[in-house]
């Protein structure tokens, strides 16, 4: 059989694959997908090529129980869907879990990939020829959403007689298999046998990658995926020498290892593959440490019979009780000094190893020139910096031996990585200093970042901000936990975050769950504009009915702090916002409008030409808006797009169709025309008397407000003018701050703080926080009544209310909540402006004299009220900067 460490060591080209669709897997947790063989398959090769869900890190294949002949599967995996790894191949796994797999299915053994989007596979007979296997099917995993090896107290790696220091399910996240509950308990009754031999295993899971990581994968596979409810190994140690909890039960409680040879054993699992070479010492040294304490009243170099098998060593190898190569000829060459080093420690608590060089948070500076900081240790490991002479690092975790050196991860100014201990020593230099400093401004650059009341992945949550949230240095740098830690201010709170999930603003990258290529539906209930730039106040090409489909040609791309792809559909093709998108049901296509032989030209701001039909090819040159060229060959899809090879003064390559047109075609209309249906793009603008800044202030739009061009464009102080006509006035407003056309559907309930809400489904959950992956607090059926308490916040794509109930206060998606009663604003009540400016008049009416304007979520007080007058309800408040004046009520929210 082909080992999973051989995965890319050789790359060979395929056809290429339709991209997947990815899920937008729950932050925190171990997400898995099944994938299951067609009922036919056809293929002159005999593979069958499928794409995943998400890109995942563990994968094998199962199938039916019927198949009574002896098979294998062959593997190959890719990260494009053009470029495969060398093949795999995979039997059944050794039947030695204490529970019956799931269904009576036949399981593989379960195989670590790089993190891969695309399996190539075909079935294999004893014979080596292709086959047809019933029933196969493949669960391929992401276990990387949890806690990682910085969220750990690392062992000090030197063995005593005492228990070592023993990572707990909790720590390393068991519960993440079962969506935040860990059910070991009741899914798999623990039994308990006393230990008599210790059992070592290994992982075959590829060197140095995220233990932590690993071990949620295998627990997911055995606990969920055959069925048994949880990891079968009793203890796992890392290369480094952690230790951590298996199977639930604690000690003496059966597993599910090796069989019948599970009970009265221990199963300790070292993390990596050792068919060649052995672990490192800091694992031995654990593994030494687990098993003088596992088995501290045994003899470590006895022998005793053991169900089936006589005069079994105390301490012994998988392959000793199974048919198997666990674990791997290295390790079970070390079995031996393993065996002695556990009896030493018995009988005279002698350590084995010396205590490490250097501890987490140490400073250290280089001591030669141009040492190599790598991204994983090993003198033959990718260099991630060279480190000039008297480079001060600070260390994060560590030590581990590899290639006989003794390595530390460290952070330095230039990056992270790990480094050779022969290569620093201690130093009294103040740390490296971090990206960012005290007083910088910056913003959230991910979906969601949990803000601490301490710099530590383990300490309590202040609060969830969301993605592009402007936070505000007060403290740090603080490297710890394999981290570096800022502390915000932010408008949820004040607390502590990691780095790498802060930006400054011009530096923020826009997050998206699609590619240029994939399928799309408009999500949206009301419909959404399409627009002709990534920006709210362009012009609108099409509006778009709920349900459309779509192909995504370009992006992601940041504007007015949103993300925003550029899709094509029958109707036009433009920019909109990504998050009232979805994942469409059906691939999308569209055939080319044109054909070897046309003029075109170059219809974007920049067009990539690229060597071969391909988003992922290598770009020959950039042409600008407006360069000609003739196509000279194409269509051809590639990424689900439209390619056509260009010939141009620039050079010859290939470029996708949507971004041409025939040369005679007239471009986009991207400013408005007298005659047109505008709106307010911001949340408010001046219409003046005449087209210039220092004019006077005839009437001010607010935000979605609509009117009609009457005159303009007229240039006057770096803006270009448009006379507007609405309802409550006429003048001349900055084109920046318009959109033509109905403005985008707002999807609000009209829901605020202080109403009393029903639904308008079945039943929702509450959760504690306003995140899909957050606990339930309690379900809500129809026909109960709550109140809003707080809210609206924006998070994963959806506006969340948080309610008080019988049970608690909770979150819930605002989309499945009915306003029963408005809360009033009574005098005396606290209130927030909502939905942009508000004006602060002197008396009711709009036609009174504005003396103020108050700032969208600006508190006022209400001191009077309530009067009618221009068909709106009137209420006077108290602003802590203007004084006291009267608003229109419907702009306003409980506070």
């Amino acid at each position: 059989m082909l080992r999973a460490s051989a995965l890319f060591a050789t790359m060979a080209a395929a056809p290429a694959l339709r991209r997947p669709q990815r899920a937008g897997g729950q932050s925190g947790g171990t997400i898995a997908n099944e994938w299951r063989q067609p009922e036919t398959n056809t293929s002159s090769s005999g593979s069958v090529d499928f794409a995943a869900e998400f890109p995942f890190h563990a994968i094998a294949p199962h199938w039916s129980g019927e198949v009574s002949d002896p098979v294998a599967v062959e593997m190959q995996f890719s990260s494009d869907g053009e470029t495969f790894s060398d093949p795999v191949l995979v039997g059944p796994a050794h039947t030695d879990a204490g529970p019956v797999d799931r269904d009576g299915r036949t399981f593989s053994d379960l195989v670590f990939t790089p993190k891969s989007s695309f399996v190539r596979y075909r079935g294999i007979d004893e014979s080596g020829q292709v086959t047809s296997i019933p029933g196969l099917e493949f669960t391929y995993i992401d276990a990387t959403g949890g806690p990682t090896l910085g969220d750990i107290t690392p062992s000090s790696g030197k063995p005593t007689p005492d228990r070592p220091p023993i990572i707990s399910r909790e720590e390393w996240g068991a519960s993440l298999a079962y969506g935040g509950a860990d059910r070991a308990a009741s899914l798999w009754t623990p039994q308990y046998e006393t230990v008599a031999h210790i059992i070592i295993h290994h992982s075959e899971t590829p060197s140095f990658r995220d233990p932590l990581a690993e071990i949620r994968s295998i627990h997911y596979y055995h606990a969920v995926t055959r069925g048994w409810g949880d990891i079968g190994y009793n203890y796992l140690v890392d290369f480094m020498g952690n230790v951590y909890e298996g199977r639930f039960g604690g000690e003496n409680a059966v597993g599910g290892h090796a069989y019948q040879y599970a009970y009265g054993s221990a199963g300790i699992c070292s993390m990596g593959s050792f068919s060649l070479k052995t672990s490192t010492p800091e694992a031995i040294s654990g593994l030494i440490w687990i098993s003088a304490w596992a088995g501290r009243n045994l003899d470590a170099l006895g022998q005793s019979d053991f169900h089936e098998q006589p005069n079994l060593p105390t301490i012994c190898g998988h392959r000793d009780v199974n048919e198997s190569t666990c674990p791997g000829d290295g390790l079970y060459a070390d079995l031996p000094a393993i065996r002695k080093a556990v009896a030493d420690i018995i009988a005279s608590g002698g350590g084995l190893v010396l205590d490490p060089e250097y501890s987490p948070g140490q400073i250290a500076a280089v001591i030669v020139e141009g040492a190599n900081l790598r991204k994983v240790p090993g003198m033959e490991e990718t260099v991630a910096a060279a480190l000039p002479f008297g480079t001060v690092v600070q260390v994060v975790d560590g030590p581990t031996t590899v290639d006989d050196n003794i390595w530390y991860q460290v952070a330095a100014d230039a990056g992270w990585g790990w480094i050779a201990s022969s290569l620093i020593e201690p130093s009294d230099a103040l740390p490296p200093v971090g990206e960012y400093t005290v007083g910088d401004s910056l913003v959230v650059n991910t979906d969601l970042v949990n803000i601490r009341v301490e710099p530590s992945l383990r300490a309590p949550v202040v609060a969830t901000v969301p993605s592009m949230e402007d936070a505000k240095v007060i403290d740090g740098p603080l490297p710890t936990g394999g981290y570096r830690w800022y502390k915000l201010d932010t408008t949820y709170g004040q607390g502590w975050a990691a780095e790498q999930y802060l930006v400054r603003p011009d530096e923020l990258r826009p997050q998206s769950r699609f590619l240029a290529g994939d399928s799309v539906i408009v999500a949206d209930p009301e419909g959404i504009n399409l627009r002709s730039d990534a920006a709210k106040g362009t012009g609108v090409v099409a509006s778009l009915s709920p349900g459309t489909p779509g192909l995504v040609i370009e992006g992601p791309r940041l504007g007015d702090r949103l993300t925003w792809l550029r899709i094509k559909t029958a109707e036009a093709t433009g920019w909109c916002v990504e998050r009232y998108l979805d994942v469409s049901p059906f691939p999308v296509t569209f055939g080319s409008s044109l054909a070897k032989g046309d003029t075109v030209r170059v219809d974007t701001d920049a067009l990539n030409l690229r060597e071969r039909p391909g988003i992922d090819q290598p770009v020959l040159v950039s042409l600008s808006t407006g360069v000609v060229g003739t196509v000279v060959d194409g269509p051809r899809l590639a990424s689900n797009l439209n390619w056509l090879q260009l010939d141009t003064d620039y050079g010859r390559g290939w470029s996708v169709d949507t971004f041409l047109a025939r040369s005679d075609a007239s471009p986009a209309r991207r400013t408005p025309e007298i005659g047109d249906l505008v709106y307010v793009d911001t949340d408010g603008v001046n219409l003046r008397a005449s087209p210039e800044i220092d004019a006077e202030v005839n009437v001010i739009l607010l935000s979605q407000e609509t009117g009609t061009v009457t005159d303009g464009p007229s240039e006057a102080d770096g803006h270009t003018w448009f006379r507007i006509e609405s309802p409550r006035g006429t003048g001349w407003a900055a084109a920046r701050y318009l959109g033509i056309g109905q403005p985008d559907p707002v999807n609000s309930t009209g829901i605020s703080i202080g109403d009393t809400v029903g639904l308008s489904t079945d039943g929702i959950n509450v959760r504690t926080t306003a995140s899909l992956s957050a606990d339930i607090v309690r379900i809500l059926l129809a026909g109960d009544i709550v109140y809003v308490v707080d809210g609206p916040r924006q998070a994963e794509g959806y506006t969340w209310f948080k309610l008080a109930t019988d049970y608690g206060d909770g979150w819930a998606v605002d989309r499945y909540l009915k306003r029963e009663s408005a809360a009033p604003l009574a005098v005396g009540s606290t209130a927030r402006v909502r939905d942009g400016e508000l004006n602060l008049r002197a008396d009711p009416g709009q036609g009174a004299e504005v003396f103020g304007v108050l700032a969208d979520s600006a508190f006022v007080e209400v001191i009077e009220g309530r009067e009618e007058a221009d068909g709106r309800q009137w209420i006077r408040v108290r602003s802590s900067r203007f004084g006291s004046g009267w608003v229109a009520e419907e702009f306003l929210v409980r506070g």
